[in-house]
């Protein structure tokens, strides 16, 4: 915001920090959490709307149907899942642990995603707020 917008206004940089908060502040409190929840279930919505048209997209640029595209990548050596040899990066247990240890950091590590962890108590909790969020 501030250099497409408040350097053409002369407005300094800590008074569009200020600016930012506020509105931060204004957006949360208006709904509280509810409100964080809505806009990372669109955030997520959109999230995998992009990954399904790249995928379209990658597959139509190298002129493969489906079925050629899934054997393509059942054939590359990347995607072998169960690799047992110790000294191999994609070891299966060192892929187990990292991916343990990434999630453990997005989640309990990020205030935000707490916040939405202990207000969702269950799946059904999330299906009510994915419904408000999305048709509401």
């Amino acid at each position: 915001m501030q250099y497409a917008f408040f350097d053409a206004l002369h407005i300094p940089y800590f008074v569009t920090i200020i600016i930012v908060l506020i509105l931060i502040w204004l957006y949360t409190n208006k709904s509280g959490i509810k409100t964080i929840v809505c806009t990372d279930a669109l955030q997520s919505l959109f999230l995998i709307t992009v990954t399904i048209i790249s995928i379209i997209t990658i597959k139509n640029s190298l002129g493969l149907s489906f079925a050629e595209m899934a054997k393509t990548i059942a054939h590359h050596p990347y995607v072998r899942v169960f690799d047992w040899n110790f000294d191999s990066g994609s070891n299966f247990f060192k892929q187990v642990i990292s991916g343990l240890l990434i999630t453990v950091a997005l989640v309990c590590l990020d205030q935000s995603m707490m916040q939405k962890t202990l207000t969702v108590k269950n799946a059904k909790d999330f299906t009510q707020y994915l419904y408000l969020c999305l048709f509401v």
